[in-house]
């Protein structure tokens, strides 16, 4: 399964000759690999599955040498239009053979304007973003759903005047280890700081939204992400993934660098490097039980990746597999042609 998914993903990426060139074997080592987990046939001799034919399978690398990356000759955008244009907006009419093409057009200009007034919704949502940095910085960040932390009394209440009279719940552990940082250093007479429930920043060029709230639409929360701390004699740094509990405003905005955010975290047992998870594609790890040690304050800026994390199902209730992002599963199979 991860070869294949990671195939899929290298079929539309943008990848070296000689790697093309390399990948007929490894490509059908998946095609042989696709038969023997999912064998065809009767229930009696198989499974019964109803797998498609492979020819086509097996002249793809031929068209990516003759059309580049497989996205160039990749059907669904047209597919996915002629649902929009057509599909949709046809099964939305009387069917009358002298209205038909009328009615589908209107149909579609309502969709726009649908769109339109959706799109205009969106932007005033936006406002409720408390812009901690400028978006044109490259690793800007920005924050939402603010609310103020009373350290004395251990509650919380919505910054929002339309919520604020609602309480909220605030862990033990993040409490415990916001007044441990305060302690460490010498932060004495703040009882007041302000939370957030939404961090939106730039990593790897691309947007990332991480959450951390005991009470979205209802519901718990939690991002996962890879931190970076700093290795012995500050030389290579160490990353570990982790859990997200909560961020807040401790210190003042000293720089583009230090804008006074930190994120509560907890940590696994023992570090992962992305060269592990790169090579395995799924790791599995263990959340620390230490929780003086393993959950911890941390720079939101030590944050460098988001991580897919899911709970190892008829285990401990802290192993869990962290999973490479789908982004990188083409670099995946690529390593894969190179070792063949």
């Amino acid at each position: 399964m991860k070869l294949y998914l990671a195939m899929e993903e290298w079929f539309h990426s943008v990848n070296q000759k000689e790697e093309v060139e390399n990948s007929r074997n490894l490509i059908g080592h998946v095609i042989d690999l696709i038969k023997d987990v999912f064998p065809r046939g009767k229930v009696k001799n198989g499974q019964g599955w109803k797998i498609p034919k492979m020819h086509g399978l097996t002249k793809m690398q031929t068209f990516i040498k003759l059309f580049l990356c497989g996205i160039n000759f990749f059907g669904g955008p047209g597919e996915t239009f002629h649902k929009m244009f057509v599909k949709d907006t046809g099964n939305n009419t009387q069917g009358r053979a002298d209205s038909f093409s009328s009615q589908c057009a209107q149909r579609y200009y309502e969709t726009l304007l649908f769109t339109l007034a959706q799109s205009g919704s969106s932007k005033s949502k936006s406002k409720g973003y408390t812009l901690v940095r400028n978006d044109s910085h490259p690793s800007g960040r920005c924050y939402e759903g603010r609310y103020v932390v009373d350290l004395q009394s251990r509650t919380a209440r919505f910054a929002d005047k339309d919520r604020k009279k609602e309480q909220l719940e605030i862990s033990p552990t993040v409490i415990r280890a916001l007044l441990d940082y305060f302690r460490v250093n010498n932060c004495k007479g703040k009882n007041l700081i302000n939370g957030f429930s939404c961090c939106k920043m730039i990593i790897e060029e691309r947007y990332t939204k991480f959450r951390c709230s005991d009470w979205y639409m209802g519901d718990r929360w939690y991002d996962w992400c890879m931190v970076d701390f700093v290795g012995e004699d500050n030389n290579n740094n160490v990353s570990y993934p982790a859990k997200i509990l909560g961020m807040f405003q401790l210190h003042e905005k000293k720089s583009d660098m230090e804008d006074g955010i930190f994120a509560v975290i907890h940590t696994s047992n023992q570090s992962l490097s992305y060269e592990t998870l790169l090579s395995n594609f799924v790791t599995p790890f263990k959340l620390g039980h230490n929780l003086q040690e393993d959950v911890c304050v941390v720079p939101v800026h030590s944050i460098v990746r988001p991580l897919y994390v899911f709970q190892n199902d008829g285990g401990l209730v802290d192993e869990h597999f962290c999973s490479l992002p789908r982004r990188m599963w083409s670099d995946f199979f690529g390593r894969k042609v190179k070792l063949m």
